[in-house]
C-alpha cells in the first residue's frame, strides 16, 4: 500500500514488489506504471471529501488475465465516480490494450459510422478500397468515405496486435501513412494509443479507446 492506493493481483492485497514480480505481461508494467503516477499526481485522489474530510481509497488491481482495474471506494459516490473515470482516462492513454477494451475508428469529417472491434483479441485489421474484381475482402472498406478521391490505396494500411499492443502499419500504399502527421515507414509497426489520428492520404480516421 502507497499512501491511499491498495494494491492487488488475482483477488488478493499484496504490495507493490510482488506485484511487480507477478505481472504476466512486460507491457502491464509501463501501463501500470502511468497509473499509479497519475494516482499520485491527481488532485482528485489527494483531495479530501468536503464533507467528511477522508481521502478516498484507491485499489489497483491485475487479474490473472492481464487486466488492470482501478476503482474507488470513498464516503460518497460523487468521488469515487470522478476519481475512477479520471484513473480509467490514464490507462486509456497508455499503449497497451486491456481485455475488455473496445478500439474504435472514427472517419474525421464524416460521422455517419464508427467501427468498433474488440481491441484485446484483434489480429489483423485490413484498411483500403474495395474493388469489383477484387473478391478479398477488407474488414473496413473506405470507398463511401470518398476513399478514391483522397488517395486510399486498395490495401492501404492495417492494424495489428503485435507484443501485447496494437499497432498500424502501411502497406506500401502509394500515398503514405500518417500518424499524428507523421510520415511512417512502408512495413514498419507504430504503436496506436486513445485519440491518435492516422491519415490514408488525405483520409483522416481517430482511434479511440473505450473501457467496456
Amino acid at each position: 500500500m502507497i499512501g491511499n492506493v491498495i494494491f492487488k493481483f488475482a483477488g488478493k492485497v499484496t504490495s507493490l514488489e510482488q506485484l511487480r514480480e507477478h505481472l504476466p505481461d512486460i507491457l502491464l508494467l509501463p501501463a501500470l506504471e502511468q497509473v499509479l503516477t497519475a494516482t499520485q499526481t491527481s488532485s482528485l485522489t489527494r483531495t479530501p471529501c468536503p464533507i467528511h474530510n477522508k481521502l478516498p481509497q484507491v485499489i489497483v488491481e491485475i487479474t490473472k488475465t492481464g487486466k488492470i482495474d482501478v476503482k474507488t471506494v470513498s464516503c460518497c459516490d460523487m468521488m469515487d465516480k470522478k476519481v475512477t473515470t479520471s484513473l480509467r482516462s490514464t490507462l486509456n492513454a497508455t499503449a497497451y490494450f486491456q481485455p475488455g477494451m473496445t478500439l474504435t475508428l472514427q472517419v474525421l469529417d464524416d460521422y455517419s459510422d464508427v467501427y468498433n472491434f474488440d481491441a484485446h483479441t484483434l489480429k489483423k485489421l485490413v484498411l483500403g478500397r474495395q474493388s469489383k474484381d477484387d473478391k478479398s475482402q477488407l474488414d473496413i472498406d473506405l470507398n463511401e468515405h470518398g476513399g478514391q478521391s483522397k488517395g486510399v490505396s486498395r490495401r492501404h494500411a492495417y492494424i495489428v496486435w503485435k507484443s501485447g499492443a496494437l499497432h498500424v502499419v502501411d502497406n506500401g500504399s502509394a500515398n503514405g501513412t500518417f500518424l499524428n502527421g507523421s510520415h511512417l515507414t512502408p512495413y514498419k509497426p507504430h504503436k496506436l494509443r486513445d485519440k491518435d489520428v492516422i491519415r490514408l492520404g488525405k483520409l483522416n480516421i481517430e482511434i479511440g479507446v473505450t473501457d467496456t
